[in-house]
């Protein structure tokens, strides 16, 4: 029994990897609150994540903090270009199905085609942000040849985040559970997932196609 609670052993080094996720989420959650700032904490939080699954042991709140404050400018720009054309889909999608008749109902085929395009690029904008040093129209090309280079991983990704938005819609209860395990631990979970699939994606591509980053070891 002892040596359960030895600091090596994989019971400790299990509690140590749900108490990174819990501070992730918490650090995330708060630098979330203004909204705009969402996109940087996005980015954040993948940045100590990936860290993480590579076995790097980040300091997570100087990792987290770093990576805000470095990539805060891209991050929050490209966030508002997201919500943006977002919210310019979502309006368009709206007005065919309350505005326009029946007869123009086809128009929404097209739409949710370039919708579910842009969201699957976006899925892995700052993944590719918090781990390579690209310009953003580097960064935006890279987001295409992944997304569609990896499709069955983009679809994947795609329907866990629809299974989780189905669910917690589904009913009152539902929702408040929902919400309640991602006020905890969820978000930095849901990343975490992804970030075992994002990894091994990365590894695919050399370095002549994305270049790496260490923001550790950059002043920024």
């Amino acid at each position: 029994m002892k040596s359960i609670f030895e600091s090596n052993s994989p019971f400790i080094r299990f509690l140590n990897f749900l108490a990174d996720l819990i501070v992730v989420n918490i650090l995330f959650v708060i630098t979330s609150i203004p909204v705009i700032t969402a996109g940087a904490a996005v980015c954040s939080a993948y940045s100590v994540l990936l860290k993480r699954i590579r076995r790097e042991d980040p300091p997570v709140v100087k990792t987290f903090f770093k990576t805000f404050k470095s990539e805060f400018k891209r991050s929050t720009l490209i966030w508002l270009v997201l919500m943006i054309i977002t919210v310019f889909l979502s309006a368009d999608l709206y007005i065919i199905y309350f505005i326009l008749g029946e007869e123009y109902r086809w128009l929404q085929f097209p739409v949710l085609i370039v919708l579910y395009i842009f969201l699957s690029i976006a899925l892995y904008i700052y993944p590719l942000l918090a781990t390579y040093e690209t310009g953003v129209k580097a960064l935006l090309k890279n987001c295409v040849l992944i997304s569609f280079g990896n499709l069955p991983t983009t679809i994947f990704f795609t329907f866990i985040i629809l299974l989780i938005m189905k669910v917690a819609v589904s009913s009152n209860k539902a929702m408040i559970a929902t919400g309640s395990i991602f006020l905890f631990m969820g978000f930095a979970a849901l990343f975490y997932f992804f970030s075992v699939f994002l990894i091994r994606i990365f590894q695919k591509y050399t370095s002549e196609e994305l270049i790496q980053k260490d923001i550790d070891d950059k002043d920024r």
